[in-house]
């Protein structure tokens, strides 16, 4: 554990300071100086503490820290106002105020739009369409830094405080969900028109009470609790509030998990208004019973600091929550990087680089990434979670997670992610295909991914990857599960995944839309036996229907005039290599795309595969033989059967295989020179203890 210094942020300005508005008073001048001398105090804290923490510029910049940065919990900030500078003096207050223990916790304070921009905002007037783009950036640099944090392995806690408690709710909004609590406080769903379009005009109003009932009135900027340095200032923050305020945030927040909520507002509150009747139906309706006080805006937000902060920080530091998907970094930034993958039994192999060694890595779009198990003691792994996995066979498998400081793809630096381990080269029939591992979907989460079938070449970047003459398609993806697409058949619809770690075409894994299919008079084969290997086992004994499909799409975009679709009881949707290896495909994850090249101009019109129509298995005791047949095959046509003991092919003999020769003819399944890419084979059988047999079978 690196060692950091630590900095006495003393002497403290004891002042209530949890509104902007309680500063003012007779020593106002006095008051300021003594808050920007703090401020300035903890900058210096925080520009040495951000340096020996090697934060990446992109983080840095945007962030003031103090505290103690090895601790499990971050609360992040998103400051109110707004103001034109960056208030962590106001911040630090309200932790002392709480009792929050500073060694026990890392704040982070995040800069906004305008206070990286100070000058500029305090002299040149804005619009509103200005403050709509720019707090669109104040919610990317939050969304960001909170991004950061839980792949660093926090435990993180979001706060927002008036106009901070906009920026959390546009964050929810926004983004996904991933911080393990998110504390609003004095904020609204829905402001009223009135208010927000007084502040986009640069005017201030606020709320008075009479007989309890809420009236709109106008507001000084210290008042409402937000200003800059001078009129223009003034005025811009007050935009900058109508840029959040407008949105109607019982609608954005309809579909969204709110289930890590807290909610306080004040019945009184002067600055924002008392949550409406339909504002609190809301929140109760997503499991969210918001806290009242009987305060106005700077009492409530004393009442949740003294009564609530501290309690929440600390049930939530003992109830952590490490999603292991979101750990991890990339290192590069601006990157682009083409490498080379090889086929071995039709699948894609890459190199990659651990702990100074090289391996060959399986890649795969629907696993996560997994390595050798002698790597978790050679470099003392520790254990971060446990996972249950679905193998291609749809079978469970629980694994470890572990924490892999390190692991470089051509140059590109994946920093902490998790990884599962497995040894292949003990799994047979996998072991054949002589990978060490898997580089899977956790890993490409952040990127654009450009897999080029034609040049056996695959791209990485976190830039733009140019796709003109491409067909776009939405993608759902999540870093627990490989992308996923909407096929659209001509008698419905669903979900499948993206999975290069499978050398097949479509896989359907239920038997119960065969009714559908049949009802489309849509041709079919079926194959019975043996045909296909995962890493818990062959799937044994098993049939599967494959039918030439026409006229189906992907996202209704990417039409396909005809394709085999094969239908098991597997219950795994999934595209494969067979069907990719037709296109130049491009996965943008972050932004939840994907984009098809067509290799020529002509809609995919595949036919069934053209085969002899048996898949060959090794073992031990039994040798090479038939493990699985496709009917209205050539193999079918001259009688061959599932258990058959081949003899020879093409007149070689393979009586007595080896199990190092039954690999060499597996990692050749996808060259130019396999067996099944000849017109014509001749094989030898024994069935059982009759007599040999010979055949000659001709596509």
């Amino acid at each position: 554990m690196k060692k950091y210094f630590k900095f006495a942020l003393l002497p403290i300005l004891i002042l209530s300071i949890s509104s902007c508005a309680s500063l003012f008073g007779p020593s106002e001048k006095k008051v300021e100086a003594l808050i920007e001398k703090q401020n300035h105090l903890i900058d210096s804290v925080s520009m040495v503490l951000k340096s020996q923490m090697n934060l990446p510029e992109e983080i840095s910049k945007n962030i003031a820290v103090w505290g103690n940065p090895n601790a499990k919990t971050v609360i992040i900030n998103a400051q109110g106002g707004p103001m034109t500078s960056i208030q962590n003096f106001e911040l630090l207050y309200t932790l002392i105020q709480a009792k929050v223990n500073n060694d026990s916790l890392l704040t982070v304070n995040v800069h906004q739009y305008q206070t990286l921009r100070t000058k500029e905002f305090e002299t040149n007037l804005i619009n509103f369409e200005d403050a709509k783009k720019y707090d669109t950036e104040t919610t990317r640099m939050l969304a960001q830094t909170v991004d950061y944090f839980k792949r660093r392995g926090n435990t993180v806690i979001v706060m927002g405080i008036s106009f901070g408690a906009f920026v959390v709710e546009d964050l929810l909004a926004s983004y996904p969900a991933i911080a393990d609590r998110y504390i609003i406080v004095v904020g609204r769903l829905d402001m009223p028109d009135a208010v927000w379009k007084e502040f986009a005009k640069g005017n201030y109003v606020g709320f008075k009470y009479k007989k309890g009932e809420p009236r709109i009135v106008k507001f000084s900027a210290k008042e409402a609790g937000m200003g800059g340095g001078n009129s223009i200032g003034d005025k811009n923050t007050s935009i900058l509030a109508a840029g959040l305020g407008y949105k109607r945030f019982t609608q954005l927040l309809q579909d969204k998990d709110l289930s890590r909520v807290d909610y306080f507002y004040g019945s009184k509150d002067d600055q924002v208004g008392r949550l409406s009747e339909e504002e609190i139906n809301f929140l109760k309706s997503k499991g969210i019973n918001p806290v009242k006080f009987d305060k106005d805006h700077s009492g409530t937000i004393d009442d949740f600091t003294l009564k609530y902060l501290k309690n929440i920080i600390d049930k939530v530091s003992k109830e952590t929550h490490i999603d292991p998907s979101m750990l991890g970094i990339v290192v590069n930034k601006n990157f682009t990087k083409t490498f080379p993958f090889e086929w071995s039994g039709g699948l894609p192999i890459v190199k990659v680089h651990i702990n100074g060694k090289e391996y060959r890595f399986l890649f795969d779009t629907d696993a996560p990434t997994t390595i050798p198990e002698h790597l978790v003691e050679a470099m003392q792994l520790k254990e971060v979670s446990k996972i249950k996995l679905h193998d291609s066979g749809g079978r469970q498998l629980d694994r470890s997670l572990y924490q892999l400081p390190l692991l470089t793809v051509a140059g590109v630096k994946f920093q902490d992610f998790v990884v599962s381990t497995a040894n292949f080269k003990d799994i047979f029939p996998i072991s054949c295909l002589g990978f060490d591992g898997i580089l899977g979907y956790n890993y490409i989460r952040d990127l654009k991914v450009k897999i080029d079938y034609e040049k056996q070449e695959i791209t990485f970047s976190d830039m733009p990857i140019p796709h003109d003459g491409y067909t776009e398609l939405n993608i759902h993806f999540e870093p627990k599960q490989g992308p996923m697409v909407e096929l659209n058949f001509p008698f419905g619809s669903g979900y499948f995944i993206f999975d290069t770690g499978k050398n097949t075409d479509i896989q359907l894994g239920n038997p119960a839309v065969i009714p559908d299919f049949d009802n489309h008079g849509y041709e079919y084969r079926e194959t019975f036996g043996t045909f296909s290997a995962s890493i818990a086992n062959n799937n044994t004994n098993r049939i599967k229907r494959t039918y030439l499909v026409k006229d189906f799409s992907l996202d209704s975009a990417l039409h396909i005039k005809s394709f085999p679709v094969s239908i098991d009881n597997s219950n795994a949707y999934l595209i494969g290599d067979g069907f990719l290896k037709h296109f130049t495909v491009i996965f943008d994850l972050p932004g939840q795309k994907a984009y098809f090249q067509k290799r020529n101009k002509e809609d995919l019109n595949e036919g069934f595969e053209d085969s002899f129509g048996f898949t060959p298995f090794w073992s031990e005791t039994d040798g090479l033989f038939i493990s699985a047949i496709t009917d209205k095959t050539p193999a079918a046509k001259a009688g061959l059967k599932v258990g058959d003991k081949i003899l020879s092919l093409n007149e070689k003999d393979v009586s007595k295989m080896k199990k190092e020769e039954f690999c060499e003819l597996l990692q050749q399944a996808s060259s130019p020179n396999s067996m099944d890419k000849q017109k014509e084979l001749k094989i030898s059988i024994q069935h059982g203890n009759d007599a040999p047999q010979e055949f000659i079978l001709k596509k």
